[in-house]
């Protein structure tokens, strides 16, 4: 079974990340009520085979809260059968950061 953290840890507080690159203790930022400040400190990996690979070198962005917003109003169209799955990656991939 697969860690849930990786053995890497943040670079603001020292507390494990996830997988994915992200600290679940302080969101990347020493101010941890401002969102704005927020980042993705680590890099984020996927499981491949078995595998841990580096799929995304980090410190990333986070989405801002319109674009957390959008991408939640895309997922609820899918959600509700008004937007075809293609479509609605496709717009995510417009409205969410790289």
């Amino acid at each position: 079974m697969a860690r849930a953290f990786s053995p890497f840890a943040c670079p603001v507080c020292r507390h494990p990340l996830s997988w994915s690159g992200r600290c679940l203790t302080c969101f990347g930022a020493v101010v941890t009520t401002d969102r704005d400040t927020w980042t993705i400190p680590g890099d984020r990996y996927e499981l491949e085979d078995g595998h841990w690979r580096l799929e995304e070198k980090g410190p990333r962005p986070v989405c801002t809260r319109e674009q957390n917003q959008q991408a939640i109003a895309i997922v609820g169209a899918v959600y509700r059968g008004e937007l075809p799955a293609e479509d609605a990656e496709m717009l995510l991939g417009l409205v969410l950061p790289a």
